[in-house]
């Protein structure tokens, strides 16, 4: 039973993996074609909003490294009950957390001065997309309200960093 569970997450980060490839070339068509008078019509929403691209691209990113930490987890402590299962996928989604918020700044810094903002951009937007995805032509998206704006994004870094470290520790530990 527990090579096929090692084999169910290694599938999941197999076909997220393929996700992200797909959608990094979707990116590279959005880069292409948004100064382009003929617009290709299926691109035409990414162009409009980057984040029906990069949210999903989030997931597909951060999803394959919580896989790859169950995988690392199980393999260090193989035993145990579900109440022990939930507890090593709740430490493994808290260590994915923590290393997105780690480098958080330095992605939406790049982002800022990409498009003509400072690196920490104090007027950043309040909150974020949960999600933001697109199927059958139907747009869906659902935003709420965040602390890691502006000089905050350091500060959420710094305190990622620690929050990972003590995570890790407790995945080897339990």
């Amino acid at each position: 039973m527990f090579k096929i569970e090692l084999i169910v997450y290694l599938l999941f980060i197999i076909v997220l993996t393929a996700y992200k490839r797909v959608n990094g070339a979707m990116h590279r068509a959005v880069f292409y074609a948004k100064n382009r008078e003929d617009q290709p019509e299926s691109l035409k929403t990414y162009i409009k909003n980057i984040h029906f691209l990069a949210t999903p691209e989030w997931y597909a990113n951060f999803g394959a490294l919580f896989f790859a930490l169950m995988i690392i987890t199980r393999i260090i402590n193989p035993v145990g009950g579900i109440v022990h299962w939930f507890l090593e996928a709740f430490l493994c989604l808290c260590a994915t957390m923590f290393a997105s918020g780690m480098v958080s700044h330095i992605y939406q810094g790049y982002i800022n001065i990409g498009s003509g903002l400072p690196f920490i951009d104090e007027n950043e937007k309040k909150f974020f997309e949960v999600f933001a995805i697109k199927i059958r032509g139907k747009k869906y998206t659902y935003e709420m309200n965040r602390f890691w704006v502006g000089k905050n994004r350091p500060k959420v870094a710094l305190a990622s960093l620690i929050g990972l470290i003590i995570t890790l520790i407790l995945i080897v530990l339990v």
